[in-house]
């Protein structure tokens, strides 16, 4: 997995479900923005066609999320910026993908 935070690349998945050059963004429950983010997550994938129940699942853990925040509090990011990888440090990815409807990547 590619983390943008170094500190996250202790966070790996051990049953290697998630290729190792996928990036993956965390956001965690105490970022003020999570529930909106997550919210707004299940929207866009509804939007591009996810199921209902998938949507409806997201949306209540965006709930969930808030009412975290309400018990044990949240902030705003304030990551070191020294954490974050510079974006030429990440492998190189070609300009066009077969993802994003090009079949000529192949």
């Amino acid at each position: 997995m590619i983390h943008l935070r170094r500190d996250y690349d202790r966070f790996q998945d051990p049953e290697g479900k998630i290729p190792e050059n996928e990036p993956v963004f965390i956001i965690r429950g105490q970022d003020f923005t999570a529930p909106d983010v997550i919210y707004y997550w299940g929207k866009v994938a509804r939007a591009w066609g996810a199921s209902p129940e998938l949507c409806h699942r997201v949306a209540e853990f965006s709930d969930y999320v808030a009412r975290w925040q309400q018990t044990y509090g949240c902030k705003v990011p304030d990551t070191d910026i020294d954490q974050l990888r510079e974006i030429d440090e990440l492998p190189l990815i070609p300009k066009t993908s077969p993802v994003s409807g090009d079949d000529d990547a192949k």
